[in-house]
């Protein structure tokens, strides 16, 4: 049985519960389970934003993944998972991508709970930017979890989640690939960061009920890239769909299929 310890910034003990209890729903579905899940909870985003990133800072890790404006964090930075919440996350997403949101980082604690997968080293033939190789990271670990909460019946909110952070995305994209498309280096990042959006959304498109609305939405993601850039990025995801192997390992196979497949031939 898995003990989560809750600490709360700002929060009262009734809304405290009710996250814990829909972790405790979630692990309660789940085989395997870490034996410690720390869950904090704060009264705003902001709050846990600056929270996370002072985390990072006391613990040596780079604070770049950590300006991106995430609903919710996972780590392992303390030696067991930890899961970093915002009672702010259900007014700004919404009541079931909300808890959608919270449970994806719940399976994020559950597959990725130990240090290992936090302090991954990039390829040392590896050509792309950090920041990108990061991005690549997230994609992987995301497609797992994706396919462990499909697995277990955990689909409509993550689709809701899904729709919710890609609406918030759509406005600037449409301008941005003129500007950024023919610079190498932000490029990259960019791209990278889609294949993020479609390894997380990918494993559910695997029902029927949504596949018609999780294509729609997936169009619109992509709408303003080149045809050939896009039909190559929707390869790409196809292809690490189906990689057998260990995390760490398929992270580094993603990476070189991303430069090779990806970016040698759309850029």
């Amino acid at each position: 049985m898995t003990k989560i310890a809750t600490r709360s910034f700002g929060v009262n003990i009734s809304e405290e519960r009710r996250f814990k209890n829909v972790v405790e729903d979630f692990l309660s579905r789940v085989q395997c389970r870490p034996p410690l899940i720390y869950l904090y909870i704060f009264n705003s985003l902001s709050l846990m934003r600056s929270y996370a990133i002072s985390e990072g800072l006391k613990h040596g890790v780079s604070t770049w993944s950590l300006i991106e404006e995430f609903y919710a964090f996972h780590d392992a930075w303390t030696g067991a998972p930890r899961i970093l919440y915002a009672t702010e996350t259900l007014e700004a997403l919404g009541e079931k991508a909300g808890l959608g949101c919270l449970r994806h980082e719940v399976g994020h604690a559950v597959l990725h709970g130990e240090l290992e997968y936090y302090i991954i080293a990039q390829p040392s033939n590896s050509k792309i930017l950090p920041e990108a190789f990061y991005l690549i990271t997230v994609a992987i670990k995301d497609l797992e979890v994706s396919n462990l909460l499909f697995e277990n019946g955990f689909i409509e909110d993550q689709v809701a989640f899904f729709k919710k952070t890609v609406e918030k995305e759509l406005s600037s994209q449409k301008t941005l690939w003129p500007i950024i498309g023919g610079n190498y280096k932000l490029a990259q990042i960019h791209l990278a960061s889609l294949l993020k959006d479609l390894a997380f959304i990918f494993p559910f498109k695997a029902n029927p009920k949504f596949q018609g609305e999780i294509e729609k939405v997936i169009s619109e993601d992509l709408s303003h890239l080149p045809l050939e850039v896009k039909s190559n990025l929707i390869d790409l995801v196809n292809e690490i769909s189906k990689l057998k192997l260990a995390t760490i390992e398929k992270i580094r196979e993603a990476t070189r299929l991303f430069e090779n497949e990806l970016l040698f031939k759309s850029m």
